[in-house]
């Protein structure tokens, strides 16, 4: 089995199916690596949260404007790229430990594919927004049971409601301040629904989900297609 929860497991299958392998086992790492630590070495929480606008993910405005995943990988390339430096990770306010620890974690997840029998694909010579495109749908097939709807798709501070099955659930979830979309300033809006990984709820009893996708209707419904027969997803 492959060293990562069955949700990102699922994504890494899917991506398989779209081409996509090698960059869904560097998101699948990163998420991985991510739960007890932030990618970003700084406190969401505090007044360091404004200096998001400053890391180095705002020279790539489409993949942070996406969420975290594909934030998550840009970073993760940006630091092969920079021969793993620590002190990259320091100028730029990254967690060092925690790409150190997702690289680690993507040598295992290599060595899983071929026992699982999921093919290899690397896709980085595709067309960057090719590439995309088929990141976000599989990250919405492997996601499917963790989707939220915006209550008001054009106020950044309105929260989500959870998704069950093609039914919205009255249940009221917000953006975690970890999230890239935590700060409105760097968030894009109309965000219509949000792919997420983690939720966590709060000593007061607020709920969060971490770890976010925007995704739109569109990528939504036809990663539903991939997965339902027929006459569900008519219904």
């Amino acid at each position: 089995s492959l060293p990562v929860d069955v949700v990102l497991a699922k994504c890494i299958v899917a991506a398989a199916k779209e081409g996509c392998t090698e960059d869904m086992c560097r998101i699948a790492a990163m998420v991985t690596a991510t739960d007890r630590a932030s990618i970003f070495d700084i406190d969401p929480y505090g007044a360091d949260k404004k200096n998001l606008e400053t890391l180095k993910i705002s020279r790539n405005a489409d993949t942070e404007a996406d969420g975290d995943h594909l934030t998550m990988l840009y970073i993760y390339n940006e630091w092969i790229e920079n021969k793993r430096s620590k002190q990259w990770c320091e100028d730029g306010k990254f967690n060092y430990k925690v790409l150190n620890t997702a690289h680690g974690l993507l040598k295992k997840i290599h060595k899983s594919l071929s026992k699982c029998g999921i093919p290899f694909t690397d896709d980085r010579g595709r067309d960057r927004s090719e590439t995309k495109e088929c990141l976000l749908k599989a990250l919405s097939i492997g996601m499917m049971d963790n989707v939220a709807v915006a209550t008001d798709p054009n106020k950044p501070t309105s929260p989500f409601e959870l998704v069950d099955g093609a039914a919205i659930v009255p249940t009221a979830v917000n953006i975690h301040p970890s999230s890239v979309f935590g700060n409105v300033k760097t968030a894009t809006y109309p965000i219509q629904n949000i792919l997420f990984n983690k939720f966590a709820v709060s000593k007061k009893g607020k709920r969060f989900v971490q770890c976010i996708t925007a995704i739109t209707d569109d990528t939504l419904l036809a990663a539903k297609k991939e997965i339902v027969d027929d006459s569900t997803f008519q219904e």
